[in-house]
């Protein structure tokens, strides 16, 4: 079988698909796009900043895009944490 169905990613919202499935090569893709596009269109300052730029991107795509009707992203460990928190 397939071993990445058997370990599916839990670390992300309320999608839970295998390590190498479409949904994550698609947004993966998405973030080497973002990547293409700001060596190529980008000021000297934004190509420096390359990764930020993809990774911002890349955060963003994911936070708009469902699977099924999940959601990449949300916010639940946010809205439950406290405000602050001291170690």
């Amino acid at each position: 079988g397939n071993p990445s169905a058997d370990n599916p990613c839990l670390g992300n919202g309320d999608v839970q698909l295998g390590y190498v499935s479409g949904p994550y090569i698609g947004l993966g893709f998405s973030v080497f796009l973002i990547f293409l596009i700001v060596e190529i269109f980008g000021s000297p300052f934004m190509r420096n900043t390359m990764v930020i730029w993809g990774l911002l991107g890349g955060y963003a795509i994911s936070a708009m895009a469902t699977y099924e009707g999940d959601r990449f992203v949300t916010a639940d460990r946010i809205k439950s944490s406290s405000a602050f928190t001291f170690l």
